[in-house]
């Protein structure tokens, strides 16, 4: 177990440093070792750990439109996975982790195929992707394919693309701790 936790810690590091959407396989991981509940609160902390040193590293490249274009639908996003994952048991989150983990596989897929500018999706592209990606980071620290799926929507070059997910994901995970917390994760 330890081998394994250290792992998914090494996941989490690289997941961090500009490989976007890695992050969920240290959960996956983690829910191998523990309850899925208690695996995704444990990842939160590794999370902003290495969301702060990313946000040193490359934060200067941040582009905040986006941030700020999708921080309120994500943190509403947050308010109703807090409000779902405390509603369910160990066996239903560990159900909804794998689900959302399959859904996001086929997110990417499909914008593999039929991806495009976010001026060719509509106004409704970022409240959809913020509004999913708080959903699915409080349910299971998964946003990070959504956010790969809006950033090559947006073509930002790459040190813009990760300094503005270093400082998303370092802003969307502190706000996350307190709904972790008041869920006794």
């Amino acid at each position: 177990l330890f081998a394994l936790a250290v792992l998914a810690a090494l996941i989490v590091g690289i997941s961090k440093s500009g490989i976007g959407g890695l992050g969920i396989l240290a959960v996956v991981l983690f829910t191998l070792m523990m309850p899925a509940k208690q695996a995704t609160g444990t990842v939160l902390p590794l999370l902003c750990f290495g969301d702060i040193v990313a946000s040193v590293t490359y934060g200067r490249h941040a582009k905040w439109l986006h941030v700020w274009r999708l921080f309120p639908w994500t943190a509403g996003g947050v308010v109703l996975g807090w409000l779902a994952f405390d509603r369910v048991n160990d066996r239903q989150a560990q159900g909804l982790i794998g689900a959302i983990f399959l859904g996001l596989v086929v997110t990417q897929l499909i914008r593999r195929k039929w991806g495009g500018h976010e001026a060719e999706h509509g106004a409704w592209f970022a409240p959809t992707i913020g509004v999913l990606a708080g959903f699915t980071t409080l349910v299971a620290n998964a946003a990070g394919p959504l956010m790969v799926v809006y950033m090559l929507a947006m073509r930002l070059p790459k040190l813009d693309w990760v300094g503005t997910s270093a400082v998303f994901f370092l802003l969307l995970n502190l706000f996350k701790v307190p709904f972790m917390v008041d869920l006794g994760l």
